[in-house]
């Protein structure tokens, strides 16, 4: 069955009978915190251990008949069929799948939207009824009454990711009632965030330079999560397209001024170089959800920094 994301973050229903759980679509901030509510949701149970593998081809079922319970975390949805999943139900054994959209990924869907054991969510940027109804429910979750002119400006021009979206609420609910004012809120919500979506373009500058950029503009959670969601998008482009005319044609228009170095990175990757890119995503994608410490994150963002120009110059 198919679960509405955003109810099930504020809603925190619990589902019994749910063995599998899929998350997919384009936003990955918000797949993220879903795969987070889900995660925390059975870390919470002591006779529930938790396990992370590539793909569920890499998963062996050694769990006894009276052993605790294995929730197992599945980097990518590659090797999912029918017969599969009928292999793997178990009232032991809970799986998260995480693929973002593709025509590829409509199929695997299908599988787990026609089960009473499992839960598909969907999730995509936020449109404006959606800011609407969370901007509704975390104000009323902390019994403020923001002016109407704070909200509807909020509903125009905060983010429409996720996580940023509520790392920006976080700030304006931390806010006390004097300072909750139309002119605080616009601080908060135009803050630059140091440029850390065009760490990319940097990559042909020396390692000294490249490594400064990182460390001055990448220091907290919610930059780390900008800094990957665009390296990743970026990436994906590159990832994606056969030839320079396409690619050419696909580069957003906001990046005008970067398109010169976008166009020399692209030709610098063949096939098996796009291959290599692909792993170096996922395995940071991986680290960074396997581990909770800021001071590792950060480093590991920067390593994968670092190995994807060693991969670009190459």
């Amino acid at each position: 069955m198919r679960v509405n994301p955003i109810d099930y973050i504020f809603e925190g229903k619990d589902y019994p009978d749910i063995n599998f759980y899929f998350v997919s679509g384009n936003e990955y901030s918000l797949m993220e915190k879903i795969r987070s509510v889900i995660l925390n949701s059975f870390k919470i149970r002591k006779d529930t251990s938790v396990t992370y593998i590539e793909n569920i081809s890499r998963f062996q079922n050694d769990i006894g008949l009276f052993e605790d319970r294995r929730f197992v975390i599945v980097n990518n949805a590659a090797n999912i069929t029918i017969e599969k999943i009928e292999d793997l139900k178990s009232n032991n054994l809970f799986f998260l799948f995480t693929e973002e959209n593709t025509t590829k990924v409509n199929k695997i869907k299908s599988i787990f939207l026609k089960r009473n054991d499992s839960i598909l969510f969907d999730c995509y940027e936020l449109d404006r009824d959606k800011k609407i109804v969370l901007l509704n429910k975390f104000f009323e979750k902390n019994n403020l009454s923001p002016t109407k002119e704070i909200f509807w400006y909020l509903v125009e021009n905060i983010d429409t990711r996720y996580l940023f979206f509520e790392k920006d609420i976080e700030k304006i609910i931390s806010l006390q009632k004097e300072y909750l004012s139309l002119e605080n809120v616009r601080k908060i919500i135009t803050a630059d965030r140091l440029g850390v979506e065009k760490i990319i373009f940097e990559i042909f500058k020396s390692n000294n330079i490249l490594i400064n950029s990182y460390n001055s503009k990448v220091k907290d959670e919610n930059q780390l999560s900008s800094f990957f969601y665009y390296f990743k998008n970026y990436s994906e482009k590159i990832i994606e397209n056969n030839n320079i005319k396409d690619f050419d044609n696909c580069i957003p228009k906001y990046l005008f001024r970067e398109k010169v170095v976008y166009l020399e990175i692209f030709r610098k990757f063949n096939n098996n170089k796009k291959e290599k890119l692909i792993v170096l995503l996922r395995d940071c994608e991986l680290k960074l959800r396997k581990n909770t410490s800021l001071e590792l994150r950060l480093v590991i963002g920067l390593r994968f920094l670092l190995n994807v120009k060693r991969l670009v110059i190459s």
